[in-house]
């Protein structure tokens, strides 16, 4: 006699081997489904920051890939896939840098996010990548929050706690400044915590910070802030801003007939050179120049000018290591999913890159050097290393 409950139990047992069957099938993938390896990036690409960042950003990541394809793609257990960028523009927003990062992830299908660049937009795009499991290495945000109690955040750059402490101490140390005055964007988390840090360190070697003035962002009338820096009698004068807004920051001081130094943090290796007159021998931190003295830098370099023809930033350079980083590890873990990018990036040790060597031990946040620039006769020139 037939048993129909018999029989149902059956056909449940065999739809739920099956099932296990194709659980384990995509837990144990190594490649991706497709013939592609799809890596999302994010940056600005609105107004003047298309110029300074967005546009250096992209054309560092597709000189990254572009040599990959031309030779018929990444090598992945013995099997080559085509690398595709997929650019979004974050339009220099926080809520717009979350939205893009979620079409990233649940959209395009990509497997790890480089970008964004600036702290402000870079935040609030991690929260969304960690939440999904999704590796993202930015490449320009400094803020502590970037990466703080995340597993699948990286970055490329040094944090703002290093970079502040460092700035600091070269001002006071090495220039010999006792006293000192900052200018910052409050409503910039970049721009507030580089201003908060410098402050703590310098006044912890000694010095004085004797004038400490803020603004919100898109002001465009620093004279009143810049008086009263000038009755401080400063020495000195940190903008940690971000390259817009120090241009006219710079030419508002020069009309002002301020004879003091000028020192910023990295967001300074965006500034268009026709800003150099009114900055002639101000300090910069930065985590990259072209007369770093390694052979990757070299090769770069050499590969940007011939293929673009056109003057090359940090953001170029940070962009095309991060996006480096990302195939050389899929390449090395001979898998291209999430979670064994993360593996691999969590124990790089000692990559070396055009901006140096990477590694990571035990966070997102890189060991690496910074590099102290100064604006001469129209150009960026070396002045000293620091080392961590």
């Amino acid at each position: 006699m037939f048993n129909f409950f018999k029989y149902k139990k059956s056909l449940a047992f065999i739809s739920l081997s099956c099932l296990v069957v194709i659980l384990l099938a995509t837990c144990t993938q190594t490649v991706p489904e497709s013939s592609e390896i799809r890596i999302g990036l994010i940056a600005p690409f609105n107004g003047d920051a298309a110029e300074t960042t967005g546009n250096p950003t992209e054309r560092g990541a597709k000189l990254a890939i572009q040599p990959i394809n031309e030779k018929g793609g990444l090598e992945i257990d013995g099997k080559k896939y085509q690398v595709s960028l997929i650019i979004k523009d974050d339009r220099d927003n926080p809520d717009e840098a979350a939205a893009v990062t979620n079409e990233l992830i649940n959209q395009e299908k990509v497997i790890a996010i480089v970008g964004p660049p600036r702290s402000r937009s870079a935040i609030p795009a991690a929260e969304v990548a960690e939440r999904a499991k999704i590796p993202m290495i930015s490449t320009k945000s400094t803020n502590p929050q970037t990466t703080a109690n995340k597993e699948y955040v990286f970055r490329v750059i040094y944090t703002d706690a290093l970079q502040g402490k460092a700035i600091a101490r070269f001002s006071a140390q090495d220039l010999k400044i006792t006293k000192a005055a900052v200018l910052y964007d409050v409503a910039n988390d970049y721009s507030r915590d580089l201003a908060t840090i410098f402050k703590q360190e310098f006044e912890g070697l000694g010095a004085q910070v004797v004038a400490f003035e803020n603004y919100t962002t898109d002001v465009q009338d620093f004279q009143v802030l810049l008086t009263k820096i000038r009755e401080s009698k400063a020495e000195l004068i940190f903008l940690p801003n971000y390259a817009e807004e120090v241009a006219k920051q710079a030419k508002q001081i020069k009309e002002l007939g301020l004879n003091v130094t000028l020192i910023g943090g990295d967001s300074w290796g965006s500034l268009l050179e026709e800003s150099y007159t009114d900055l002639e021998g101000a300090f910069l931190a930065e985590v990259w120049t072209v007369d770093l003295p390694n052979p990757e830098n070299k090769h770069f370099l050499e590969e940007y000018h011939k293929t673009y023809q056109e003057p090359v930033n940090s953001h170029a350079a940070l962009t095309y290591d991060a996006v480096n980083l990302i195939l050389e590890i899929a390449q090395k873990q001979g898998k291209a999913d999430p979670e064994s990018i993360r593996e691999g990036l969590a124990h790089l040790k000692n990559y070396q890159g055009a901006t140096g060597s990477i590694s990571y031990e035990g966070s997102g946040d890189p060991v690496k050097s910074l590099a102290i620039l100064q604006i001469k006769n129209n150009k960026l020139e070396f002045y000293q290393q620091i080392d961590p």
